[in-house]
């Protein structure tokens, strides 16, 4: 943006443009862009960028009758919105948003290529060992490579399924999941008869389930453990 004698010059698709406060009228798609950083947008002018909640969006006004909000393929964050909705009201959408914004990037985003299986049974070994003469002996173990969940329980068939990316998450998580999964053979819900238990055996398992939301490099978007 440059300055002028009548203002500032906001450069558009269709060439500059002198802006006078907010009131000059801009064509369709002309971005106007503050001092401060942030974005304006000059009355008539129907979109504009704007950033809350760390989110950088497109804000388009429309005649439509409540806030919408897309993710483009690319990542590209479009709001939609009636003139009458004030712009703090419209941030405050965006940014009560921003923690499903980052997980669908997430999930669409590659991850790298999980530990093979001899490497995961060497982690998960030790805690699987520890706690199978609690739970009647050692169950079958299956890997595989998920995206969704970090494992699950089959309890009729005593049979659990570990998250191959999980041998690479801190040992106190991957213990947190095993015995996780141990108690589900015997309560098959997440009820209050299985927290009671998993607070019993393993008091600080609330800050080890936390771990499962760190670490770029191996986390699952959701971190859902079944």
């Amino acid at each position: 943006m440059t300055p002028s004698r009548g203002g500032l010059l906001a450069k558009t698709d269709k060439g500059y443009y002198t802006v006078y406060n907010r009131a000059t009228k801009l064509p369709e798609g002309g971005f106007v862009k503050s001092f401060a950083g942030g974005y304006n947008v000059a009355k008539g002018v129907g979109r504009m960028l704007r950033q809350a909640g760390g989110v950088e969006y497109e804000l388009t006004y429309k005649k439509v009758k409540n806030l919408n909000l897309r993710l483009a393929a690319d990542g590209h964050v479009a709001v939609s919105a009636p003139r009458r909705v004030p712009l703090a009201e419209i941030d405050a959408f965006v940014s009560s948003r921003a923690g499903w914004i980052d997980r669908a990037r997430a999930r669409r985003t590659p991850l790298p290529e999980p530990p093979g299986d001899e490497v995961c049974r060497a982690v998960f070994a030790p805690w699987l060992e520890k706690y199978a003469p609690l739970f009647g002996g050692m169950p079958q173990v299956r890997l595989k490579t998920l995206r969704s969940m970090w494992g699950c329980c089959r309890p009729a068939k005593r049979e659990i399924t570990l998250n191959r990316r999980l041998a690479a998450a801190p040992a106190a998580a991957v213990e947190y999941v095993i015995l996780h999964e141990y108690l589900h053979l015997i309560y098959p819900d997440h009820g209050p008869a299985f927290h009671a238990a998993l607070d019993a055996m393993m008091p600080d398992n609330r800050a080890r389930r936390a771990l499962l939301r760190g670490g770029a490099d191996w986390k699952n978007p959701d971190s859902v453990v079944e």
